[in-house]
């Protein structure tokens, strides 16, 4: 047994609770999550099984998505200026249609893009791969995640995104991605706040 002062000082080098965000945070401020290249991602829960994240650097938007859940993209808004402008994200099976993440589940929903006028830019399967059930540790915090995998096929293509799906927030923070067959970028989270503080 520790001495009741090493007891203290560990306890004392141990983060509160209140320090690591929860879904609350989620549903307030928001939650960003720091990448070890300075890179951020933002995440807020606007509406219903809606989450918004602005990704870039300090200061700098380079695009904002709205997703279900945090996992499908349903909207993409690149900063002002952009040529491209808005994209929307349709699903073949609904996404009310669509099983929750937990761990083994896999399942396939075709992707259709459309930009701000309707006109179709973009046509994918999209594969959701859920992996076993662990945990993800982001500087001081440390959560339950499930890895998922999403391929984008088309044809003579596949990209996949690696990912990791914090159930405790409802959200997924990229670990990576790359071509079949190819390299794949590797993306380091490394810490994990509430958003402005």
């Amino acid at each position: 047994m520790l001495p009741r002062f090493a007891f203290l000082v560990a306890l004392a080098a141990t983060p509160a609770l209140s320090d690591c965000p929860t879904a609350a945070d989620l549903a307030g401020p928001g939650v960003e999550v720091r990448f070890a290249d300075d890179y951020l991602a933002t995440y807020r829960k606007t509406k219903p099984n809606t989450v918004t994240e602005v990704h870039g650097m300090e200061g700098m938007v380079d695009f904002q998505v709205d997703s279900y859940r945090g996992l499908l993209v349903i909207k993409e808004v690149l900063p002002d200026g952009t040529n491209g402008g808005d994209s929307y994200f349709t699903y073949d099976p609904p996404l009310h249609r669509l099983p929750e993440i937990a761990p083994g589940v896999t399942f396939e929903t075709l992707n259709i893009v459309t930009d701000s006028y309707g006109s179709e830019t973009d046509r994918s399967t999209v594969r959701i791969e859920a992996g076993e059930a662990g945990t993800l540790t982001l500087g001081s915090c440390t959560y339950e995640s499930i890895d998922v995998d999403i391929a984008f096929i088309r044809p003579g293509d596949v990209y996949t995104a690696r990912m990791a799906y914090l159930t405790e927030l409802g959200i997924v923070v990229q670990l990576g991605g790359g071509p079949q067959g190819g390299l794949m970028d590797v993306f380091t989270p490394a810490a994990i706040g509430v958003a402005g503080k």
